[in-house]
């Protein structure tokens, strides 16, 4: 429900600012959720992932439209289904990389830092993205004029 509502809202604020919000949500909140699920309280732990999954929703919501609306009408599914793959190929380094920065630091602290490091880099990326709310769909002749 939250990832439909969110993507109701982009709707109407636009894409981009949903996804960075999301992100920002993320970045300022992945040490306070570490420290709480190291609390070993369950409702702690719960109030935690209850906020991150607020966060991942605002991104969820909007981000196949904000992807997608990148390209032309042409190239919307290649471009979007691209973007995924590649996403999916680095992603699936994270368990890897969150492991050995555990290993490393004994912390899980140094887990969150990557997360607000990933998540700037997000933010940074979606805002330098084109907002697309309200614009109309590109044919190939509008996407070559714009580079």
């Amino acid at each position: 429900p939250l990832i439909m509502a969110f993507g109701l809202l982009s709707d109407r604020i636009g894409r981009r600012p949903m996804f960075v919000g999301g992100m920002a949500l993320l970045a300022v909140f992945a040490v306070p959720y570490f420290w709480l699920v190291s609390t070993g309280s369950i409702w702690l732990f719960l109030l935690g992932g209850l906020v991150v999954q607020v966060a991942r929703s605002a991104v969820y919501g909007p981000q196949s439209a904000f992807f997608a609306e990148q390209f032309s009408t042409s190239m919307r599914y290649s471009g979007a289904s691209l973007a995924y793959q590649i996403a999916s190929i680095l992603g699936g380094l994270a368990p890897l990389l969150c492991t050995a920065l555990v290993a490393l630091t004994g912390s899980l602290y140094a887990v969150a830092g990557y997360v607000v490091g990933i998540a700037l880099v997000s933010m940074v990326c979606s805002w330098l993205m084109t907002e697309t709310l309200r614009s109309g769909l590109r044919d190939d002749a509008a996407a070559v004029a714009r580079t």
